[in-house]
């Protein structure tokens, strides 16, 4: 296959993974708005307008040629084999997710049980 081909095959690729990235960004959204916001790192503001564009509007918003979603894997011990190094970073991770939250969140989280 020439480098041109190789190239096309390859923003193919990328349009159909924006496409399934977007399509379960939403679908995050409508099951629960707070979580897929913290979990997508959007604003309330992109979520909703995510979740009021056609479905045509996806499919163009899709096709372009980066990616729309940011690699978000930054410990490498979650690529460990061990079990239970990557239950560890896990932890690690939620943590610090956590420690972004401002404290009047973290306090409607706790007592909203």
């Amino acid at each position: 296959m020439e480098k041109k081909e190789q190239d096309l095959a390859l923003l193919s690729k990328v349009h159909r993974h924006n496409l399934a990235y977007l399509i379960l960004a939403r679908d995050l959204i409508k099951h629960d708005l707070d979580q897929a916001i913290l979990q997508l790192g959007i604003d309330t503001d992109i979520a909703t307008r995510l979740l009021a564009l056609p479905i045509q509007q996806l499919v163009e918003l899709a096709h372009i040629s980066q990616l729309l979603c940011v690699f978000a894997l930054r410990d490498p011990t979650l690529l460990e084999s061990d079990p239970s190094q990557r239950r560890l970073a896990e932890a690690h991770s939620a943590r610090r997710m956590l420690s972004l939250l401002d404290p009047i969140t973290c306090a409607s989280l706790r007592y909203s049980k």
